[in-house]
């Protein structure tokens, strides 16, 4: 089943947390994102010990000393309002307090009954014993074939385009070339496929074996 599909079946099932264990944050908030272009009833925000909480729809900082993780937790109790999503990046890291422990374990029930998720996202799903029978965990699955074809193209664009204002002829890359660097992009993380062909182009200068040949390398 596809990622969204079970994210979105959890929350119309009521589930009050996720932990979604990955090591490509920003590709996964950007997939939770799209959920709100069929749902407008849902909110989704960002936290990070940084920047604090963030609605992600308008980008607008909320609330004041949130990005202290006790803090935040107490924010998201008194929230009243309904389908509302937390995304915490990098919260496992704050769960040697035993307060924030506590504030979890008290706001399951408040957040079920608005409607309300938080969704930790990390590379190391590490809770404590506490909370892990709350807490569901949500594999992220690597970048398909579709999605390494869009980085490929977009590396191929990339690099046409500043050939064109050179007045350089584009490159163009056969089919054949193009199924070997996706393949060879398979099992890498979405940073780790664009860098590879950046670095495959760069060394290479142009779209041939040499350039999946590169792909495999770096993978």
């Amino acid at each position: 089943m596809h990622f969204l599909t079970k994210f979105k079946n959890y929350y119309a099932s009521g589930y009050s947390s996720l932990f979604i264990l990955t090591h490509e944050e920003q590709r996964v908030v950007k997939d939770i994102i799209t959920i709100t272009d069929d749902h407008e009833d849902i909110t989704i925000h960002e936290w990070d010990a940084q920047n604090g909480l963030i609605r992600s729809k308008d980008r607008e900082i909320l609330g004041e000393n949130l990005q202290n993780s006790t803090e935040l937790l107490r924010f998201i109790q008194n929230v009243k309002t309904q389908g509302n999503v937390f995304i915490l990046k990098d919260f496992h890291l704050h769960f040697d307090k035993v307060i924030n422990i506590r504030m979890l374990r008290n706001a399951w029930n408040i957040m079920k009954s608005r409607g309300n998720m938080i969704v930790f996202v990390g590379h190391k799903f590490a809770i404590p014993a506490e909370l892990e029978k709350e807490i569901q965990l949500l594999d992220y699955d690597l970048p398909d074939e579709q999605s390494i074809s869009e980085r490929l193209q977009y590396i191929i664009d990339s690099v046409n385009k500043l050939r064109v204002e050179k007045n350089k002829e584009a490159l163009v890359i056969e089919k054949h070339i193009s199924d070997g660097a996706v393949e060879a992009a398979k099992g890498m993380t979405y940073g780790e496929i664009e860098n590879a062909f950046a670095m495959a182009y760069t060394t290479n200068k142009i779209f041939d074996q040499g350039f999946v040949s590169t792909v495999f390398d770096e993978k």
